[in-house]
């Protein structure tokens, strides 16, 4: 009875509050992570636009410039690394918000 009086109060939260609450803050961290994922890609674009200014340079070197142009190669495919792994970690949590903003709407219209 006092919780009831308390949550009427607005002193404490009801349970669809708490859902609410919840769903809205799981709609904020997915659209933050569609944001990274857009910012993921256009790293991805430039580092692309990178490699294929190399290879380009490296068509034209002579031997020896070659060299240094194969270590630079090296760097930019550990970049483009990176941002692939980043990408895992960020598509997997989106992923997994996506199925519990579902059954969270289930829930709240339950």
């Amino acid at each position: 009875m006092l919780s009831a009086l308390a949550q009427k109060l607005g002193l404490k939260t009801t349970r669809l509050q708490d859902l609410q609450i919840l769903h809205e803050k799981l709609t904020d961290d997915v659209r933050r992570n569609q944001d990274k994922l857009s910012e993921l890609k256009t790293k991805v674009s430039d580092l692309d636009a990178k490699l294929r200014a190399k290879k380009k340079e490296y068509d034209a070197a002579g031997p020896g410039i070659k060299q240094i142009i194969k270590r630079e190669f090296a760097i930019l495919f550990k970049q483009q690394n990176q941002v692939l792994e980043t990408l895992d970690g960020i598509s997997g949590r989106l992923e997994k918000d996506v199925v519990i903003l579902h059954k969270l709407d289930l829930l709240i219209e339950a």
